[in-house]
């Protein structure tokens, strides 16, 4: 697919195919139980790779994780600010049975390789996200949020990264803005939905 590089695999295995300093944003959504904490860190070990001087790296955490996740991402990139997602209509993200929060909010830390200049623009910490349609899959996200940071934070044809791309969401929203797009996913069915969502989409783009 033209602008689009979608790959099936780990992507601490397969990263290594994207060349260095050309991504202008991460955005990823990984798990966030406690035993994937390495998940956050090999992210971020990546990211100083990829990203070009500058580029950013927007990733969601869990409240309960919030402390060690943002820990585990400076020990490569320059933390910048946290980010928090609100939900339509107050809606909230659910439950954690495990500390009994409701959460009314979704926490996402901005990161940023060094090197770069400033930024041109204000950036809004706070974005009200969609309800996600969970009927692909039961992790699925919102794309609202992560097309407000791909509009504000590159521009077109630049590079966007989802290592953990789930089935697709957030590279469709960075091929609607006109940006080139990575996308890895570890699980193989998962993998075929978001390559058959993005195929779709990227014909109609075209239409």
């Amino acid at each position: 697919m033209a602008g689009v590089e979608l790959y099936h695999g780990d992507f601490r295995k397969v990263g290594d195919k994207i060349e260095d300093g050309s991504v202008s944003l991460c955005y990823s959504d990984p798990e966030y139980a406690f035993d994937k904490l390495h998940l956050y860190e090999s992210l971020a070990e990546l990211c100083l790779k990829k990203l070009k001087p500058g580029g950013h790296l927007m990733v969601l955490s869990s409240t309960a994780n919030l402390l060690n996740t943002m820990n585990a991402c400076a020990k490569y990139l320059q933390y910048w600010s946290l980010c928090v997602l609100t939900n339509e209509n107050g809606a909230g993200f659910g439950t954690d049975p495990n500390t009994r929060v409701e959460m009314r909010h979704k926490p996402v830390l901005w990161f940023r390789r060094s090197g770069g200049g400033d930024l041109d623009r204000f950036v809004a910490n706070r974005v009200e996200t969609s309800s996600p349609d969970k009927s692909l899959h039961p992790w699925q996200q919102g794309a609202v949020d992560a097309e407000y940071y791909i509009e504000t934070l590159t521009r077109p044809g630049d590079l966007v990264l989802d290592p953990m791309m789930g089935t697709g969401t957030y590279p469709i929203a960075a091929l609607e803005l006109g940006r080139k797009v990575i996308g890895i996913e570890i699980d193989f069915a998962t993998f075929e939905t978001a390559k058959a969502r993005l195929d779709t989409r990227l014909v109609e783009l075209l239409i």
